[in-house]
């Protein structure tokens, strides 16, 4: 449901059609619509008949939640009881507080598979919404664009061999994606790193990225480009004003590029080596 039509009201302009993106907030209709998803989630452990998934369950409510909304066990001993608490909880969350909850159900939930399953109907909720964040990894991130994504979450799923870079792109994107204060300059340094074991890897030994692009078989405009990206980022000259020399704080802007250029130039080389991630 990407492409939602418009309602009778929106397109004879009773209602006005609101295009901007919500930062730092979530609607109450965001909230109901997560809820129902978050509902069909725990109902298929609730409906299962394994004792040991249902002990896996409760040890998952018990503990784990009961963790994340700091209240005590031995108020919580039946699961309608906990899910009650959770939803009376859920819709006065703190928008933050509301995505962290987000994030612990991807890391904390007994069944990955599950979660990984309802992850882009959570993601369509989102967007149809106008929210200015996505779920990539089980980390909420302020991007937007479907083809941004596709790159990041690709770059972060190369194959094992490459499991080094797969690591800085994750630290990367956690930094970028922090939403009480959001480490811009430490995120670009580990794209940066990251490049620095993807090139590592290619070659079979500890090298930079600079030597491993100066051998690269591609147009010198596109080869001086990279370097210069590179040299901007990591550099003891990089990130600095060009005027006073002082060291800049890069902006979401900046972060947001850095993460995803290195993303698809990740997935390129790959690519070019014969390699197949993703």
């Amino acid at each position: 449901m990407t492409n939602k039509r418009r309602t009778f009201s929106e397109r004879y302009g009773y209602r006005k059609v609101n295009n901007s993106l919500v930062w730092e907030e979530v609607p109450m209709q965001v909230r109901i619509r997560i809820w129902n998803a978050l509902t069909n989630i725990f109902g298929m452990f609730k409906k299962d008949t394994s004792d040991f998934l249902i002990k896996i369950f409760d040890k998952f409510l018990r503990e784990d939640i009961s963790g994340f909304l700091k209240m005590p066990i031995y108020t919580l001993i039946l699961q309608d009881r906990l899910l009650e608490s959770l939803k009376q909880k859920f819709f006065d969350f703190e928008w933050d507080i509301f995505f962290d909850f987000i994030e612990f159900l991807c890391e904390y939930y007994p069944d990955k598979k599950v979660i990984d399953r309802y992850i882009p109907s959570l993601n369509s909720v989102l967007e149809e919404e106008k929210l200015a964040y996505r779920i990539i990894d089980g980390v909420v991130t302020p991007l937007t664009d479907k083809e941004e994504i596709k790159e990041v979450e690709k770059a972060l799923n190369p194959p094992d061999k490459f499991a080094p870079v797969r690591e800085h792109m994750r630290k990367a994107l956690k930094l970028f994606s922090d939403k009480r204060e959001a480490d811009y300059q430490n995120s670009i340094k580990e794209c940066m790193s990251a490049l620095d074991s993807l090139t590592s890897v290619i070659k079979g030994k500890k090298t930079t990225f600079p030597n491993f692009v100066r051998n690269l078989d591609v147009h010198k405009a596109l080869k001086d480009g990279f370097l210069k990206l590179y040299a901007w980022s990591s550099d003891a000259e990089g990130i600095r004003h060009g005027i006073t020399g002082e060291e800049l704080k890069p902006l979401m802007a900046e972060a947001r590029y850095i993460l995803v250029t290195v993303s698809a130039f990740v997935n390129y080389v790959i690519s070019k080596n014969g390699e197949t991630n993703g």
